[in-house]
């Protein structure tokens, strides 16, 4: 699947599950068809698709848009295959969604007695008449409030409860309860009906989306929404000073190149964006997914002025970041350090936030002259090598590349960058400013096409295959790797045919070094850091958005 899938995906899972954690959602009876509140539930319901449809049916759909409608959905859903789980819908024999969910008579709640004392199974509590006349019931919750009116199981009216070992109401009459929320009796008194809940609501889920798609009437959208439309992006950032001169044609070269193979591939990014930046000035974004227009913007970067070195670095970083889809790629060139280095804990925030990978290509230039080059350019101090930590570390923390090339090597550097802009990319391991002195492992199997290695500060390479034969790969002694060293950066690429398995990688240096190791896959997957939830009717793993504690 492609990545912008996976995000409009996880976007709509994770709003989906926090509905349980969530303080305003997770004790509100209508986020949830509890405590009877059936006419209630079925108007939130109606007032989140009228405002999901709102937002896919603008002139101009945003992406902010496209995220505000996941996670709208991602709730409502919640709610509607909560309908399944927490009423008696498969109690009654249902094997189908409910047509009407949407628009339901208040006649069809029951407001007599529902459920009877559970024995020593919960199996057929509720009273048998409820389900012969066909009248909805759900079950009540201890802690449960709207707008912060408690909501309590009705004394002496034997109601039924939701159940399982977090509710309370479990010991009032009636005992027990009716969730079918999971397959374990310990929380769910009907944990056997819990794979028929399942089903329906699946059944109940295609239809939202097909209903919604017709609603909508536009694939266009809707793909977008759903991430089957390509929604990343590749943006570029790039210093138009007068000392890059040298080297913007190789950059024009890298950039039209990356954009004739993606072309001829079918795999042009959802929009191409161009940021320029110098001193004092940066930007403005242009965005376009028209391959000429954006050649032609390219074309017309005509590096001028400069020569009192530091520059916007970050303010044109974050302007590209800000108007940037998720998941994307990002690569910005300079020769000068960052004018403005306070914004780049922002910067990185956004970056991490957002998945969005910034390689950056910073060239060593020589020491700064009074005078002008013979090409009429103006070159630059020279930078301390803590000058440019922060290059690293925006690259590093967003799981992109730092390159430090000289001018010399520049222009060899850029093949670099192609291999870098691939689809379908995995990183199987990545290690940012380590002293790596164990060996790592990483996997390689069938599905992995091609693979790359970074490093910086390098004195020994050492590769161990799945045969246990080692190599000293610096060296390039090894029958089953091609090597080559360019800038501050040594690349290995396996040979074919793959020897798939095992491998591990052990590295010496005098200092800190990254390894970077990424491929082509068909295979990838999603994930996210949870904590344990005890808090609300379903304990499990809450999702957390921050990054998670070390050690």
């Amino acid at each position: 699947s492609t990545p912008s899938y996976n995000h409009a995906k996880d976007e709509i899972l994770t709003t989906n599950a926090n509905t349980d954690s969530e303080k305003i959602t997770k004790d509100d009876p209508r986020y949830h068809f509890d405590a009877e509140m059936f006419v209630a539930a079925q108007q939130k319901l109606v007032s989140q698709r009228n405002g999901l449809i709102r937002l896919l049916k603008k002139k101009d759909v945003t992406t902010s848009d496209y995220s505000m409608a996941r996670k709208l959905t991602g709730i409502l859903l919640h709610t509607l295959q909560d309908f399944y789980s927490h009423s008696n819908w498969i109690e009654m024999g249902n094997t189908e969604p409910k047509n009407d969910i949407f628009d339901f008579s208040a006649a069809e709640v029951a407001d007599v007695p529902t459920c009877t004392n559970c024995g020593s199974t919960c199996s057929g509590n509720i009273r048998p008449e409820i389900n012969v006349n066909r009248l909805l019931t759900s079950g009540y919750y201890s802690s449960q409030n709207t707008d912060s009116t408690p909501i309590t199981k009705p004394d002496g009216k034997w109601k039924c409860s939701h159940g399982g070992l977090f509710d309370s109401t479990r010991w009032d009459n009636a005992k027990g309860g009716i969730n079918k929320d999971g397959s374990l009796e310990l929380f769910s008194p009907h944990y056997n009906l819990h794979g028929k809940a399942v089903d329906v609501a699946t059944k109940a889920t295609i239809n939202f989306f097909r209903d919604l798609r017709g609603e909508v009437d536009n694939d266009l959208v809707f793909g977008r929404y759903m991430g089957y439309e390509q929604t990343t992006s590749i943006g570029f950032v790039i210093d138009s000073t007068g000392s890059m001169g040298p080297y913007i044609d190789s950059v024009r070269m890298e950039v039209f190149r990356i954009i004739d193979e993606r072309a001829k591939n079918g795999e042009l990014p959802a929009m191409f964006m161009l940021v320029p930046f110098n001193d004092p000035d940066f930007g403005p974004v242009f965005v376009s997914k028209n391959v000429s227009q954006f050649k032609s913007w390219i074309s017309e970067i005509n590096p001028s002025d400069g020569g009192d070195e530091p520059e916007m670095f970050f303010s044109g970083l974050m302007l590209c970041l800000s108007a940037i889809e998720p998941q994307s790629e990002i690569f910005i060139f300079t020769d000068a350090s960052a004018k403005d280095a306070d914004l780049q804990p922002q910067a990185a925030a956004i970056a991490e936030k957002n998945k969005c990978k910034v390689n950056v290509v910073v060239v060593r230039t020589p020491g700064y002259r009074r005078f002008f080059d013979n090409q009429g350019n103006f070159p630059r101090k020279r930078r301390s090598i803590n000058a440019l930590s922060y290059y690293d570390e925006i690259a590093f923390s967003s799981g992109g590349l730092a390159l430090h090339p000289t001018s010399s090597e520049f222009q060899s550097l850029m093949v670099v960058i192609g291999d870098l802009t691939k689809t379908q990319q995995v990183t199987p391991l990545h290690l940012s400013l380590y002293n790596i002195t164990n060996p790592s492992t990483f996997s390689v199997d069938k599905l992995l096409f091609w693979e790359i290695q970074q490093w910086l500060n390098i004195g020994e390479i050492y590769i161990l295959v799945p045969s246990g034969t080692r190599d000293d790969a610096v060296a390039g002694n090894t029958t089953l790797l091609s090597t080559r060293i360019s800038g501050n950066i040594f690349i290995m690429q396996l040979r074919e045919p793959k020897v798939t398995g095992i491998w591990q990688i052990q590295i010496t240096s005098a200092g800190l070094s990254s390894l970077r190791i990424i491929g082509q896959s068909s295979l990838n997957f999603m994930y996210k850091f949870g904590v344990e939830d005890d808090v609300g009717p379903h304990p499990g793993i809450r999702v957390i958005t921050n990054r998670p504690s070390a050690g």
